[in-house]
């Protein structure tokens, strides 16, 4: 999916599939005596959700004007679901009193980064392979909310999932 950038664009360091994500809350550093309560408010929040799907259909980069530091792939369109669940996680963190981003939510998969020193030709050709590059990506099917702790390197981000909670909104509703 995520080869619709040509293998010769220079300077990237290209995201491996298992590590690929949908950030619906950045907590930064949080004690690990406060992990119970970051699950329940993930919990909380699937509770509410009924499972869905979204389709992966636009490339992007941050930032948007300059030079690129991260390729990202996302929907091209509002993605009602997404938001919502994204609304239902960053609520029930902020009732137990866990901090988080507040930047806007913006759905998007991190696909490469832009390697740190490169010339300013190099990342203007990643930045034009970006603007011209036709997308027609895939359906994903979201079934569950994962807490995910990452952990950083200089090889790199490395992502180890401490928990997951199954989106049953439906369930509930049918019982």
């Amino acid at each position: 999916m995520f080869d619709v950038l040509p293998a010769s664009l220079p300077g990237l360091r290209r995201i491996r599939p298992e590590a690929m994500h949908v950030t619906l809350a950045f907590l930064g550093p949080t004690p690990t005596v406060r992990l119970r309560e970051v699950e329940a408010a993930a919990e909380a929040a699937a509770a509410r959700t009924a499972p869905f799907s979204f389709r992966i259909d636009r490339l992007g980069r941050f930032p948007a004007e300059g030079l690129p530091r991260t390729l990202w792939a996302g929907p091209a369109s509002r993605t009602t679901e997404l938001e919502l669940v994204a609304s239902h996680v960053r609520a029930q963190l902020d009732a137990r009193g866990l901090g988080f981003d507040a930047k806007p939510f913006r759905p998007h998969v991190t696909i490469a980064r832009v390697q740190e020193g490169q010339a300013t030709f190099e990342a203007r050709a990643v930045a034009a392979a970006v603007a011209s590059a036709a997308f027609d990506g895939p359906v994903v099917a979201v079934r569950e909310i994962s807490v995910i702790e990452s952990l950083l390197s200089p090889r790199g981000a490395r992502y180890l999932r401490r928990a997951g909670a199954p989106l049953r909104a439906l369930e509930l509703r049918r019982r």
